[in-house]
This record gives C-alpha cells, sequence and structure tokens, in this order.
C-alpha cells in the first residue's frame, strides 16, 4: 500500500516509519521503526570515509571497538561538570583535565600522584617521609593521604641547690601520639616543633615544661612536665604536668602525664639520701626514688621504622624520661628514647626526651620534638 512503500520527495528519501529497511548485499543496512532508527555494519563492523572517499575516519568493528583513524577522539569540551551519567566522559577547560563521571560523582581520568615539600625527605619501604625538626610549612601540589607522627619538646629537669646533697626530678618526656591519617589533604599543614624545657633557675627552681608541637587541624602533642627541685628543707618547688609528668623531689609525688601521650612521673624519696624521681616516659612511669637516684620512663619504639628511615630517635625510639638526681644518691638513667642521664644529662635532640636532675650546677634540659610526615609513593 503506498503508506509502506519508499517514497522520493525532490532530493529527499522518504521510509514509511514503522519497521522500514534499507539493504544492500543482502543484509540491513538501515532501518528506522517508530522510536529508533538503527545503522547496520557489515561482517567486518561499520566504516565512515572522507567526502572523497580517499581515506578511512572511523571504523566500529563487530565487536563494538572504535578505531580512530586520525589518532584522536574529540569529546565534548566543558567549562564545569554537567549533570552525570556513569562512564560519561568530557574535557573540562578550565582544568584541563579529562573528567569521568562514576559513582555518582565526577573525577578526574587522571590524578596526579600525591606529592608534598618541606623538612627533610626520606624514600623507603614504599613512602615518603618528611622530617621536621624545627618548625615549618608542609606544602603540598596535589590531593592526598598523609599520615602524621608528632613528639613535643621535653621537660626541663629539676635543681637541687641544697647543701645536704638531695637530688631533684628528671624532666618527663614531650607528648607522642601515635600518627594521625588526614584524608584527602589538599591544603598546606603549619608545624610547630616544640623545644625543650630548660633549668636556669637559681635557688632550687623547677624545670620548665617543654613546649608543645603542632600541626594544623590535628591533636596536639603537649610538652614533658619540668622536674622538682629545692634548696632548703622547706623551699621545695614542685614538678609538673605535661605530655608525661616530671619526677618531684623530697618526698614529693610525681607529676601526671597526658592520657594517650605520656606517663607519670616518679616520687622522690622522702629521706636521705633523697634521691629525685624519674621523668616519666610514652611506654613507662618514672621510678620513684627509694633512697637513690631512679631511672627515667622508657619511650616507645614502635616507630621504629619511621624512625630507622628518617635516621631520627634513639636507636628507634622516642620520648623517654629524665633520670633523677642527686649528689649522694648516685646517678640514675634516662629512658630509652633520648632520657637525659642524672645529674645534668640532656634529653636528646628531636625525640622529646626529657632532661636529668642534678644536685647544684645546672640541670639538663629536655630535648626538642620532631614531626615526621608521610605519604605512599
Amino acid at each position: 500500500t503506498p503508506s509502506d512503500k519508499l517514497t522520493v520527495t525532490g532530493r529527499h528519501i522518504n521510509l514509511p516509519t514503522v519497521n522500514s529497511y534499507i539493504k544492500g548485499n543482502g543484509h540491513n543496512v538501515l532501518q528506522v521503526d517508530a522510536t529508533r532508527t538503527y545503522f547496520y555494519g557489515g561482517t567486518n563492523g561499520m566504516q565512515f570515509r572522507t567526502a572523497d572517499n580517499s581515506a578511512e575516519l572511523v571504523n566500529i568493528l563487530d565487536n563494538g571497538i572504535v578505531q580512530i583513524k586520525n589518532n584522536q577522539l574529540q569529546l565534548a569540551t566543558l567549562a564545569s561538570d554537567p549533570a552525570g551519567v556513569d562512564g560519561g566522559v568530557y574535557y573540562n577547560t578550565t582544568s584541563k583535565t579529562m573528567r569521568i563521571f562514576s559513582d555518582s560523582a565526577w573525577g578526574d581520568v587522571y590524578e596526579a600522584p600525591f606529592s608534598g615539600a618541606g623538612g627533610t625527605t626520606y624514600t623507603s619501604g614504599g613512602y615518603k617521609y618528611h622530617k621536621f625538626t624545627s618548625s615549618g610549612t608542609f606544602a603540598v601540589t596535589s590531593t592526598g593521604t598523609v599520615e602524621v607522627l608528632m613528639v613535643a619538646g621535653g621537660g626541663g629537669a629539676g635543681r637541687d641547690d641544697y647543701a645536704g646533697g638531695r637530688g631533684a626530678g628528671g624532666g618527663g618526656a614531650g607528648g607522642l601520639i601515635a600518627p594521625q591519617t588526614i584524608n584527602n589533604l589538599s591544603s598546606n599543614l603549619t608545624i610547630v616543633v616544640g623545644g625543650g624545657g630548660t633549668n636556669s633557675g637559681g635557688n632550687g627552681a623547677a624545670g620548665t615544661q617543654g613546649g608543645n608541637t603542632t600541626v594544623t587541624g590535628l591533636t596536639t602533642a603537649i610538652g614533658g612536665g619540668g622536674g622538682g627541685s629545692h634548696s632548703t628543707s622547706t623551699n621545695i618547688d614542685n614538678d609538673t604536668s605535661g605530655g608525661s609528668g616530671g619526677g618531684a623531689s623530697n618526698g614529693r609525688t610525681g607529676s601526671a602525664g597526658t592520657s594517650g601521650q605520656g606517663n607519670s612521673g616518679g616520687n622522690g624519696a622522702p629521706d636521705g639520701p633523697y634521691g629525685g624521681g624519674g621523668g616519666g616516659g610514652k611506654n613507662q612511669s618514672g621510678a620513684s626514688s627509694n633512697n637513690g637516684a631512679a631511672n627515667g620512663g622508657n619511650g616507645t619504639n614502635s616507630y621504629n621504622v619511621w624512625a630507622s628511615a628518617t635516621s631520627s630517635g634513639d636507636s628507634g625510639h622516642f620520648a623517654g624520661g629524665g633520670a633523677g638526681g642527686g649528689k649522694n644518691a648516685g646517678g640514675g638513667a634516662g629512658g630509652a628514647g633520648g632520657g637525659g642521664d642524672a645529674n645534668n644529662g640532656p634529653g636528646q635532640v628531636n625525640t622529646g626526651g626529657g632532661g636529668g636532675g642534678n644536685h647544684a650546677s645546672t640541670a639538663g634540659s629536655g630535648g626538642s620534638g620532631i614531626v615526621i610526615i608521610r605519604y605512599a609513593v
């Protein structure tokens, strides 16, 4: 009937709109139905050629593979993300990147590997490390995930000027916080590395607290507490709390550490020869003096991989407490992790170790803290 026949109007070929076909060489080339138009290739697919038939432009093979003969596939170019459909791809002219829509969100087809700058860098075991031994900036050039290890400055030790031979408390270790993870980091981090506490005062002054270590957006590592001191049997300057607490003198109680960051300092001996208590460490409280100078609490070697990769720490340890001091009580040993030995031993730099307690003269200063950042490479 006329309704299902091909007609020609001027230069136009008109097909019926329901189940119409154009065939060539025995198979369908084009089909039109009420809702769609279909193109069919031969047994080897479909080919589009130049107007003068001199070259192939695009081949659509029978397995669905598209071959581009001019080595280019030109997609839509847009300045911002459009409404997306899974699998959609376009070129973003603002970011100069290819974008793909997947799992209900647009993302770059290729994302540059994460990298940062700042501090002293090392690469080991599939990670890049940035070690900060002083304050600075960790600058990022893309978006990624980092881990951050923070240690605060160790506390200064106590100074005992009493002529009878009593000893002062050791400085507490700087607080150490287990590595914190920052996901999707895309902005710079400001880093403050805490310095070690000191004891430059006379007349039995207590040690000063170590400096806090901070990194933008993360929990603060608290500086180690100062060791207690005295100059006469009645003039006593108490130890102080901190990341780990300072050791006490002359029968006093050692100070508390901060939960999750350190431990308490040891007690001072209540009678002769009155040794000072050891400063607390990350893994252990400072020893109490039992009529003798006491050892500082040990730090931790849980992050010896970090220490080894960055040539840091005290044989893989961080945050050891300083030893208690005493002229007649002998000398205690600093805790593993940079704690200073008795009678003027300083905490090791960039370990957060507490200073060693003393009798007369100057007491040991705490060791400075450290920040180490790492990310997979």
